[in-house]
């Protein structure tokens, strides 16, 4: 079919064809993958999932990444897509350049029950319970800090630690809230 372009137009019609095929490929790509459903038609039958580390669906602009990044993954011999079979994270070249993950919708669940209630990539604030970047110091929906400074060496430790990891300075254990309740006499 695609001889049959070049052969019966000439190569303007040809390399437009070309250009139709990869805009629209890549609208199809894109628009499906950063939809609720965070799939094309051919993952969401197989069970496939395209999303971010942490869990949380993609932007247009990253499935458009993630989109042309597939160009460069084919460019090296089929390389790039090998790489899911190479490393731990089972994430093709396409997936590392464009910060995406590509998980099973059934196994959704249990990815977000091993990184301790949120996506992969991120923690559950303990004070509000949302998911955020495993890396953030801050929660961004309630300001919890996860980080303390040592009072001693001026590090940065977590914030529930009982010893600095730098200097051994021992905080002063912090006691739990309860709760008063008022006793009628």
């Amino acid at each position: 079919m695609f001889a049959l372009v070049f052969h019966s137009g000439g190569t303007a019609v040809g390399i437009l064809f070309y250009l139709i095929l990869i805009v629209g490929y890549w609208l199809y790509s894109a628009l499906l993958e950063s939809s609720s459903r965070q799939a094309t038609v051919g993952k969401m039958i197989i069970g496939l999932v395209v999303m971010r580390p942490d869990g949380s669906r993609l932007t247009l602009w990253r499935a458009t990444a993630r989109y042309f990044a597939k160009y460069l993954s084919t460019l090296i011999l089929l390389i790039g897509f090998f790489l899911a079979g190479w490393n731990d994270r089972k994430r093709a070249l396409h997936d590392m350049i464009a910060d995406t993950i590509v998980v099973k919708r059934e196994g959704l669940n249990s990815v977000i029950a091993l990184s301790g209630g949120a996506g992969i990539g991120t923690k559950a604030c303990p004070e509000c319970a949302e998911s955020i970047q495993a890396t953030a110091r801050v929660c961004r929906f309630c300001g919890y800090r996860f980080e303390k400074a040592c009072p001693d060496c001026a590090e940065s430790v977590q914030a529930s630690a009982a010893v600095c990891r730098h200097c051994g300075f021992r905080f002063e254990p912090v006691a739990p809230v309860t709760s008063v309740t008022s006793v009628e006499s």
